[in-house]
């Protein structure tokens, strides 16, 4: 199953979001989350995967650069710092190709 365990958000007595913990890991090993906005169904990361991009490289344009690759490639797109999906498979995707370079790439 794509995700485990939903996880509700309230500001009072209104429900913002829902938080979703997957099986899937980042690179320090924790389950990737996504929330989903509860009025606009918006699925976002809350813009911890640049913030995790950045902590392996200075080059804030190399981070755009990735970021916004990965975002065009699987359909998501930039708000701030947020990537954000109408689906949660095409955000999750995109998450795991820029935790796939921080993996990968040659330091």
């Amino acid at each position: 199953m794509l995700t485990e365990q939903f996880f509700k958000n309230w500001k009072g007595d209104k429900l913002v979001n829902i938080q979703c913990d997957t099986r899937f890991v980042d690179d320090v090993n924790d389950d990737l989350q996504y929330f989903i906005d509860t009025e606009t169904g918006m699925c976002c990361d809350d813009g911890y995967t640049r913030d995790e991009l950045s902590t392996h490289t200075n080059d804030t344009d190399l981070v755009d650069k990735i970021m916004n690759v990965a975002c065009h490639r699987y359909g998501c797109e930039m708000v701030g710092d947020e990537m954000q999906a109408e689906n949660p498979e095409q955000l999750l995707q995109a998450m795991m190709a820029i935790y796939a370079w921080i993996e990968f790439k040659e330091d």
